[in-house]
């Protein structure tokens, strides 16, 4: 079994030399990485300084009605008619 170098030298991966020379998938892809990295990160910011982490146990039994009692299934697909 060749190790894994050798095998990356023989399939000749077009790596730039130079900045210039990489392909604008490349810039785009890293990019949009690096917005919606930073997006989330300020995302996460801007919740945990306005309240939104805090009373989750409230928060997850908001969802749930007068008529729907919490751990109890009320909604459900239909049985498939067996033939």
């Amino acid at each position: 079994m060749m190790p894994l170098l050798a095998i990356a030298r023989e399939i000749e991966v077009a790596w730039p030399t130079q900045w210039d020379q990489a392909n604008p998938f490349f810039w785009v892809a890293a990019g949009s990485l690096v917005f919606l990295g930073v997006t989330a990160m300020l995302g996460f910011y801007w919740a945990a300084q306005n309240g939104q982490f805090e009373k989750l146990d409230e928060a997850s039994r908001e969802i749930f009605g007068a008529d729907e009692p919490i751990g109890m299934v009320t909604d459900r697909f239909p049985e498939k008619k067996r033939k």
